[in-house]
């Protein structure tokens, strides 16, 4: 094998299948990359990535150990020229650049693991862009549980994207005119899709079991989670009456009341709406509590999250105003900023009755406060 480029695309094409190499990969193999037909390809069994090299040469095929070659390239400035090659003996593959001359260990390249694709594959027209969004903002929403395996990572189905934990969940619709076929993307594999360029197609085994994306000099293999996603549009409150907020001073109390606990810990926060205010009150295990009354129009609303998920929730809406809809108290809650297409819906948190009458009375006691100032 011989490939002569320089060290700064090198480092560029490294880079992008960083994601993709484990840290500690129990088989050596896979703590290489495949140097072939002007590409660099990486995988971890699951999921194989390609990106294009640019060259003057590239002959051959071979493979070098990732992580001695990033970090060489991120040393090496970035228009070093360098020529690397492997002999047909199998020998170390031989980085060799305008000083210095670098030895690196190897692995037979029929060693290196592909992920099978049948020849039969549906092509499905996609709308690269909308894709690209609608799985970066449902993304941060996907599971990371072990048990609930089928809900590591985001589900293309109807026109929609989805991705949920079971606690939280996040939807955008419209994404394309094709009907999706429920594909669950798991995790590591859709951040690659969406860090891609925006592709024009989506190739799907017949089985549906497998996925490939190409574009712009970047290929994604990929095994999709085989289990069944919950029907979540169950969930989803339709045609809830809205309470609407400021969010910026939504955001604002949340801040000040959960400095009030220990980092990391579960801290319930009660949101009350009684239309033309909402109150916001905490507590955590210590009895140090706060409350907050701001301004607020449409209806009522009555609801305990988990502190840190509205916290997140609150910090993926954009806009000025953000709209809570819910069915009764307790119900799951919907969050919108206008957009029809896109939403998130935050799950309750039980047995808090305790924090809804704290809310309700500081609520009350603050309407009294400002009558009698008046």
């Amino acid at each position: 094998m011989k490939i002569e480029t320089n060290a700064g695309m090198l480092k560029t094409a490294l880079k992008a299948l960083k994601p993709v190499v484990e840290k500690r990969f129990t088989i050596p193999v896979l703590n290489m990359v495949k140097c072939a037909g002007g590409s660099l390809t990486a995988t971890d069994l699951d999921c194989e990535f390609s990106v294009s090299l640019p060259a003057t040469a590239f002959e051959g095929e071979g493979l070098l150990p990732f992580r001695e070659m990033l970090a060489l390239t991120s040393v090496l400035s970035a228009d070093e020229p360098l020529t690397i090659t492997i002999d047909a003996a199998g020998g170390p593959a031989v980085v060799a650049g305008r000083d210095g001359r670098y030895r690196l260990p190897t692995a037979k390249v029929e060693d290196f693991p592909h992920i099978s694709l049948p020849d039969k594959r549906e092509h499905i027209t996609v709308d690269g862009e909308a894709l690209r969004q609608a799985i970066g903002y449902v993304l941060p929403f996907a599971s990371g549980e072990e048990t609930r395996y089928y809900l590591n990572g985001v589900c293309l189905f109807g026109h929609a994207v989805v991705a949920t934990d079971g606690h939280r969940l996040a939807l955008c619709e419209g994404v394309n005119a094709h009907d999706f076929k429920n594909l669950i993307i798991f995790t590591k594999a859709a951040k690659l899709l969406a860090g891609m360029p925006p592709v024009t197609s989506l190739g799907v085994s017949g089985s549906g079991l497998r996925i490939v994306a190409a574009a712009g000099g970047m290929r994604l293999v990929a095994k999709l989670i085989n289990g069944t996603y919950p029907h979540v549009r169950r969930v989803i409150p339709k045609d809830a009456p809205a309470a609407e907020f400021d969010r910026v001073a939504l955001t604002g109390a949340l801040n000040r009341l959960t400095a009030l606990s220990p980092r990391n810990a579960v801290m319930p926060v009660s949101v009350v709406s009684d239309g033309s205010a909402v109150a916001l009150s905490a507590k955590n295990f210590d009895d140090v509590s706060g409350d907050e009354r701001h301004a607020a129009a449409g209806a009522p609303i009555s609801a305990v999250f988990n502190a840190r998920y509205l916290r997140e929730t609150l910090r993926m809406v954009r806009g000025d105003t953000v709209t809570m809809s819910q069915i009764e108290p307790f119900a799951p809650v919907v969050f919108r900023t206008g957009d029809e297409k896109r939403l998130l819906l935050l799950m309750p948190m039980r047995s808090h009755d305790d924090m809804i009458d704290r809310a309700r009375g500081f609520l009350g006691a603050a309407s009294d406060e400002k009558a009698a100032a008046a």
